[in-house]
């Protein structure tokens, strides 16, 4: 029995987000094909004016609705603090200016005309943009607004994930699933599912179970939503779960087949397609672990609720390490120096800055990490250079890493622990953004450029470990400093007074051996802060002085999108534009794979989009072809 009060929030939503989607939609057909700038002046605005009312509409129907569900269910608690809803409205959710929420959807459709499509055409399939995102920023305030509602009453420990019908296969498979109070909610761009503030969720209910709803549909409908073959698969006995699991992320190594009984072989289509008969189909579905025992809501691998306590928790017999789970769990905050609550990264990280230390205090390697017996009467032995090496490198890699806005807040935070650091000290220091100037603000504030003495006893002991480990990026300041500078003051390209770090003196000299010749862009605008505003590289005089930002990559998409998706959104933040870049890969080729990734990624980063796209490698300089 669904309460009435997720009825008549439900109800209130679909209403708010029809009327918005209309009036945005309406706005948008006054856009002038022939003076998209121009036109976007007058209606931006209205744009602007609209979706706001529509959102203090929703965030006040979101306000009313998690206390109304609770007293229906019988929670109701008294709040701690009063909610401000105009907090809600000042910024969009996902941290953008509402204003600049729109400039995206101009972009959009200048770019589709700069490539020849008709402008009319160009700005009708801008439209589905701007309704898509104008229903995620309304989705997005409505959980904040419940997620706050929820975090400021301590009896409701958790939310369950509850659909809005029509919903996708992603969605579905999270129907019912419970999450503690503050975590994430995971959805995509247009995804309208919901919190139910509860300690446990209302079983039977289909917009919780997955299986309930996918038998509320027609066969045609559940193979339009999941696919003919997973949907028959379901049909025949499948796990809900991992067939769509597999389907969105492919299969299972062997190693997760032989430790969770993960499909790894077969797909469903190749299962079909090699079946002879239905029962032949769901013997081999049997085999390759599709059908894992009754269908049942949360799946039957783990159970409904399972929470476990950690990789050092021993499923709750270790004392300590259960203890501090509970208490992370009870509060909802984690000590960023307990290895018990530590994720995998965040252990990685704290184990080798540990033995680290050790080595630079001691001269040897421990057994253990943290004070224990394992280490007492012990004759610990001294390491290798190559160890040495690799612990300064992992160290550096990782730190580097959690520097970044994409890395997981925990791993950043203790970073900053360790080391006894504010996020307002790396702001200051201009060390959160490793992009542009990143590297040079590491080096001043001593972080992530490990700067080594050779004539320090710790290091050149009996212990052998004196060598410094090799830089996978060189820095400036170091031993080579006055190559450096001769190779900086032999470029023909100017570079304003700045100090190029060595990856981008190299590219200039691939560049200019080209016939390029660029113009770099110095730093000196500064924020309210005191701190230096985020700016492109260069001026591409060779190419209309056209502004660009200069990453240098390996040959992975997912480190190139973030490079891009990073660097774009923190720029924003400030006010600034960035939105040609040029990828340099030193002397590797440009596959093809990638190149066909690349092409893709407006398409993927609907949020952070770009206008063009360079890669520089061994071939040559090459413009990739956006899509969006």
């Amino acid at each position: 029995m669904i309460p009435n009060a997720i009825r008549v929030f439900e109800q209130q939503r679909k209403v708010i987000s029809a009327r918005a989607g209309v009036t945005a939609q309406q706005l948008w057909r006054r856009v002038d094909p022939t003076q998209v700038d121009a036109s976007m002046q007058v209606i931006r605005p209205h744009l602007v004016r609209a979706l706001q009312g529509y959102r203090r509409q929703a965030a006040i129907a979101a306000a009313a609705y998690t206390p109304a569900l609770l007293r229906e269910t019988r929670l109701a608690t008294e709040p701690v603090g009063e909610l401000n809803l105009e907090r809600f409205l000042e910024y969009a959710p996902d941290g953008r200016t509402v204003d600049g929420l729109y400039e995206q959807a101009a972009i959009s459709a200048k770019t589709r005309m700069s490539r020849g499509l008709m402008p009319q055409l160009a700005l009708q399939q801008v439209s589905a943009l701007v309704l898509t995102m104008t229903l995620t920023t309304l989705s997005d305030t409505v959980r904040s607004v419940v997620a706050a509602d929820m975090t400021r009453r301590p009896q409701v420990t958790g939310y369950v994930r509850q659909l809005v019908p029509p919903s996708c296969s992603r969605c579905v498979i999270l129907a019912g699933r419970w999450y503690r109070w503050n975590e994430g909610f995971q959805r995509h761009p247009g995804c309208d599912c919901i919190h139910i503030p509860v300690r446990e969720d209302h079983a039977g209910d289909l917009t919780t179970d997955p299986y309930a709803y996918f038998n509320s549909l027609t066969k045609e409908q559940q193979d339009r939503l999941f696919g003919k073959a997973d949907a028959q698969a379901i049909r025949d006995g499948a796990d809900i779960y991992r067939v769509v699991n597999i389907r969105e992320r492919g299969l299972a190594t062997a190693k997760g087949a032989r430790k969770f009984g993960t499909p790894h072989r077969l797909t469903i289509d190749d299962i079909y397609e090699q079946a002879k008969s239905r029962d032949d189909a769901i013997r081999l579905m049997r085999q390759e672990g599709f059908i894992t025992g009754p269908q049942v809501r949360g799946g039957n691998i783990l159970g409904r609720f399972y929470e476990g306590y950690g990789e050092l928790g021993k499923g709750g017999r270790a004392a300590a390490a259960r203890e501090a789970v509970l208490e992370a769990r009870r509060t909802g905050v984690r000590d960023p120096l307990n290895r018990y609550t530590m994720t995998s990264a965040e252990r990685r990280y704290y184990d080798a800055n540990y033995r680290l230390k050790y080595y630079e205090r001691t001269g040897k390697i421990p057994v253990t990490i943290g004070p224990n017996s394992a280490d007492l009467g012990v004759k610990l032995r001294a390491p290798s250079p190559g160890e040495v090496d690799g612990l300064y490198r992992q160290v550096d890699q990782l730190k580097n890493w959690a520097l970044q806005t994409s890395a997981p807040p925990g791993l950043t935070r203790l970073v900053l622990a360790l080391d006894d650091l504010s996020l307002d000290d790396l702001r200051r220091l201009e060390v959160v953004a490793l992009a542009k100037g990143g590297k040079r603000a590491q080096a001043a504030a001593g972080i992530g450029s490990r700067r080594y003495d050779p004539n320090a006893s710790r290091l050149t002991g009996n212990s052998g470990g004196g060598k410094p480990p090799n830089r996978q990026r060189p820095m400036r300041g170091g031993d080579e400093e006055e190559e450096w500078a001769k190779r900086q003051a032999a470029l023909k390209s100017s570079t304003n007074g700045e100090m190029l770090e060595p990856h981008e003196i190299r590219f200039l000299e691939w560049f200019e051996a080209r016939g390029e010749r660029v113009s770099w862009i110095p730093r000196r605008q500064r924020n309210q802060d005191g701190g230096l505003l985020p700016t492109n590289d260069f001026r591409w005089l060779t190419n209309g002085s056209l502004v660009c930002e200069l990453k240098v990559s390996v040959q992975k998409y997912k480190t190139i999108s973030s490079h891009i998706r990073g660097s774009v959104a923190r720029a924003r933040a400030q006010g600034v534009r960035k939105e040609n870049f040029v990828i340099y890969l030193e002397n590797q080729w440009l596959r093809s794979v990638l190149r066909s990734q690349l092409t893709a990624y407006n398409i993927r980063n609907p949020d952070n989009r770009i206008k063009r796209l360079w890669v520089a490698h061994g071939g040559g300089m090459e413009e990739i072809q956006l899509e969006n």
